[in-house]
């Protein structure tokens, strides 16, 4: 399974209608931080996603700079990670008492998520400024463009090499 379907199926979970959804955020808005899917919400919060496909990529997030900090001084309202199904039981055992658990698997229909565990809401949390929210969705506006400018050019490519192959 690809790092991009992982993306998209807890994407689609919380809802892709509900929330705006920027993957890989790492733009000094947050801090020191970054986040493999941050989900803004209408109240001006922000749920952070955590996505780990191994038991070593779940014990090196905790030996991150931020994640010694504490918990309260960002903008995220709720933390989950979001794992392979097959590691819940692992995670379980050492997840933070606040954060929440997703777990990932593939299926006949293609990589499907679920919640396993909901997280603490982090009271303490920030509201995003105006001016963050209008960096927020410049970087994603940014990032939409890029993709397609790929899928174009992807879909040219294979436009191209099908009609060498099949004249």
């Amino acid at each position: 399974m690809k790092y991009s379907e992982i993306e998209m199926a807890i994407a689609n979970l919380f809802g892709t209608r509900q929330y705006a959804i920027i993957p890989n955020l790492s733009y000094g808005i947050i801090g020191d931080r970054e986040a493999d899917l941050t989900l803004i919400k209408l109240s001006g919060y922000c749920i952070e996603v955590e996505i780990k496909v191994s038991k070593s990529d779940f014990k090196a997030d905790f030996k991150k700079r931020h994640r010694k900090k504490d918990y309260n001084e960002t903008f995220f309202r709720e933390l989950y990670y979001a794992v392979p199904k097959d590691m819940e039981e692992f995670v379980m055992e050492s997840l933070p008492s606040h954060a929440g658990l997703i777990c990932f698997c593939e299926s006949e229909y293609g990589v499907r998520a679920s919640f396993v565990k909901q997280p603490e809401v982090n009271k303490k949390a920030f509201k995003l400024t105006a001016d963050q929210y209008q960096k927020l969705f410049r970087l994603a506006s940014m990032r939409i463009w890029n993709l397609k400018q790929k899928c174009n050019y992807l879909e040219r490519n294979i436009q191209k090499f099908v009609s060498e192959v099949m004249p």
